[in-house]
Formats: structure tokens, C-alpha cells, sequence
């Protein structure tokens, strides 16, 4: 009998009954427990105790989420991602089969053939992200249940599949409009304008509170968002915290809506009617009831490009973008008054691009 082999990061074992049949046993497991999971079955198939699970995909998936969410203590963002993939399109196909069935042809068919509801194809994206949480699932099911072979082959993307539709920014037109409204026109129409004006993520715009501002030194702390399920998160990435000077325009913004809120008591910088913190829902449907393009996610790419021909270090401290986009280089240190400089070149920008 051959022995066991360690090749890509799993255990294999290969073996062969007295009639001819050969079977592949794999596991991801480190080390000698991956040998000895390997062997174990192996010697259960040999002996015909080999016994397979059984379970059902749907029957195993909480389990799975349990797991990527006891490893952290908390809800993390890929936590949260496998549970939507989860819930929006892997549940509902491939649910009810067998944990077992899950073999590369199966995944790959389903991929193939997977539709949104109005007919077209998902995303490149949706499919990458989709492709990740089946491997990732796969790959739990192979440690707790040693079933469910991990894959020596990455499950592919249908060539069809179209590339995400690009976000839309504001025009000189909207952007006009925007700044023309006040308190009367929208509850949060400086809340819109500061967004614009800052590049903040929609959740880290609700969940400033006024103790983040610090008028003195003119600056402005993100140390806290709120996700559309309405809770208060540490923000998407280890960058996303972050302090920044204000620019000239920001800094009016935030006086005019601190004056518009006085009479709620609150201590959000942007709450709802009620004083409370703003959930994205209704910050949303406020945002395309006053008809502006795309989602409220828009006012941060139109900061950004807006702010495309200045330094662009300038534009990373301020919107706190992860190392990890493909598009940033490398971090570079802050030195005594950079930012200060930052908000300076800014705010001149701004004034000359949104004549303002």
C-alpha cells in the first residue's frame, strides 16, 4: 500500500481494494492529524465501516457560519458575506443536496447555469465571491466531517459573465443642485454634502457622533460605523479608522449642521428626525427621492474623482482606503502639518471644481 503524501497544502492517500477499486482520501488538516485523518478513513473504507455523511448542505451551513464567527469573537465582514451568499444564492440551489454530492462537476454546473432573477448572469464579482464561499465551506466540511474532498481544481467564472456595472458620480449639474439645498429642502441634505465633501462611506457618515468633531484643532475622528442591519461596527478594514483635518467646506458644513440639529439634544452628528442614529434605509430613500444619481455610495466616488488630478496620498489618509485595493501603493508616513496641507488642498480643489 502507498503511503500518505502531503502536495498543495492537503493530505493524500490513495489506496486499492482487493478488487481493483481505487479511492482518494484527502485532508487539509497540518501535520500528522492530516496523515492520520487520511489513513483512518482509508482503513474505515478498506474494512467496509467507511460510512458516508449523509447530512445536507443546509443542515451543516450554520454551523459553518458559527464556526468563521467563533474564530473572531464577532460578526466580521466575511462572516457576514458568507451569510449572504449563503442565504441569496447557495441555500436555495444547492440546499437540499447531500454534503457528499458536492463534487467539482456539480459546483462548476451550478456556477454555469446560475441566473438573478430578471434573467442575467451575476457579476464577475458576485461569481469570485460566490466561487470563495463554497471553497471555503468545501474546505470546513473536509476538517469536521472528512467528506466533501477539497478541490485539486479552482472552480472557474462563466466567461459570459459581465463586469460590474460601474458606479455613477454627480455631475456639475447635481452637484450644484446638492449644495443649493439646506435643512428645508432635506433632512439630511448637509448630511449628503458632507459626504461629498469628505468621501465617508455611508455607514461611517451615520455613525459620527458630535464628540468625534473637535472644532479646536479643526479635525474629525471615524471611529465607528453602522451597517444596514442597524449595527454599530469598528468600520470595513483596519484603515477605515481614522482621524483627518477638515477642509475649508467640510468645516462650514459641519457648523450648519450642528446649528440645524440643536434643538434634538442628540448625540449623533447626523441623526434621524427623532434624534436618533440615522439607519442607511431611509438615508437611501431620502437620497433618490431628491433624485440624485446612483446611491448615496456615489457622493464617495465623486469625491474621489474629483480629487483624482491632486496628491494622491492626500485622498487615502482622508477616505481610508485598505492596502489591499489594487489600485493604492503602499502607505506613506504623516509628517507635522501634512495634514493640515491635506485639508488645505482639498478644500482649494473643491472650491475650484464645484465652484463653491
Amino acid at each position: 500500500m502507498r503511503e500518505p503524501f502531503f502536495s498543495k497544502g492537503r493530505w493524500i492517500y490513495r489506496v486499492e481494494r482487493d478488487d481493483g477499486i481505487e479511492k482518494t482520501f484527502t485532508s487539509i488538516k497540518e501535520g500528522m492529524a492530516g496523515k492520520r485523518a487520511v489513513m483512518k478513513s482509508a482503513r474505515r473504507w478498506l474494512d467496509g465501516t467507511y460510512k458516508r455523511s449523509g447530512g445536507r448542505v443546509k443542515e451543516y451551513w450554520p454551523s459553518f457560519l458559527s464556526y468563521y464567527k467563533n474564530i473572531h469573537g464577532r460578526e466580521t465582514e466575511a462572516y457576514r458575506l458568507y451569510k449572504q451568499i449563503g442565504e441569496t444564492y447557495i441555500l436555495p440551489n444547492l440546499g437540499r443536496l447531500k454534503v457528499d454530492d458536492l463534487r467539482f462537476k456539480v459546483l462548476q454546473n451550478f456556477l454555469f447555469d446560475l441566473r438573478l432573477k430578471n434573467g442575467n448572469m451575476p457579476s464577475k464579482k458576485t461569481y469570485g465571491v460566490i466561487r470563495a464561499t463554497l471553497n471555503q465551506f468545501i474546505r470546513y466540511m473536509a476538517v469536521v466531517e472528512e467528506v466533501c474532498e477539497p478541490f485539486a481544481l479552482s472552480l472557474l467564472t462563466p466567461p459570459q459573465a459581465t463586469e460590474k456595472k460601474e458606479r455613477l458620480i454627480l455631475q456639475p449639474n447635481d452637484v450644484k443642485r446638492l449644495f443649493n439645498m439646506d435643512e428645508t429642502d432635506s433632512h439630511y441634505a448637509f448630511a449628503f454634502q458632507f459626504c461629498l465633501v469628505t468621501g465617508l462611506r455611508p455607514g461611517e457618515l451615520v455613525g459620527l457622533k458630535k464628540s468625534d468633531v473637535d472644532l479646536n484643532r479643526n479635525t474629525i475622528s471615524v471611529v465607528r460605523s453602522i451597517n444596514e442591519r442597524g449595527i454599530i461596527t469598528s468600520g470595513k478594514n483596519k484603515n477605515a479608522n481614522r482621524t483627518f483635518v477638515l477642509n475649508e467646506i467640510a468645516r462650514e458644513i459641519v457648523n450648519k449642521q450642528l446649528k440645524s440639529i440643536n434643538n434634538l439634544k442628540s448625540e449623533w452628528l447626523f441623526p434621524d428626525e427623532y434624534g436618533h442614529f440615522t439607519m442607511q434605509i431611509p438615508l437611501k430613500k431620502e437620497y433618490w427621492r431628491l433624485d440624485l444619481p446612483g446611491t448615496v455610495y456615489c457622493l464617495r466616488h465623486t469625491f474621489v474623482s474629483l480629487m483624482k488630478y491632486i496628491n494622491l496620498s492626500s485622498i487615502k489618509r482622508t477616505i481610508g482606503h485598505s492596502e489591499s485595493m489594487p489600485t493604492l501603493e503602499v502607505y506613506s508616513h504623516v509628517i507635522e502639518g501634512e495634514q493640515e496641507n491635506d485639508a488645505e488642498i482639498i478644500g482649494n480643489e473643491l472650491h475650484r471644481r464645484l465652484g463653491i
